[in-house]
């Protein structure tokens, strides 16, 4: 997989100074879970998420729960369906 860095802040890009400032997860109503035997490392959660909250693990992706929104993109784009969006538990 290959790792995108860019100043520009987006979906597509390395932003963690500009949007990891605050973590906003709390009003998160889904999150998602990752199967990490399904998931093939394939890297379209990672460009699909517009916050950026998709980590790359080495060998699969996972997500870090503190700034996850809970839209469910990363879920809908896996080709494998690894993720799948569940609701938030309080």
């Amino acid at each position: 997989m290959v790792k995108i860095v860019s100043p520009f802040e987006g979906p597509w890009a390395s932003a963690k100074p500009n949007l990891f400032a605050y973590s906003t997860a709390e009003w998160r109503s889904k999150r998602p879970i990752v199967n990490i035997a399904k998931c093939r490392h394939c890297g379209v959660c990672y460009f699909y998420c517009p916050v950026g909250s998709v980590v790359d693990r080495g060998s699969y992706c996972d997500v870090d729960l503190s700034f996850c929104k809970g839209c469910g993109v990363c879920a809908k784009e896996c080709p494998s369906k690894a993720i799948i969006m569940v609701r938030e538990m309080d």
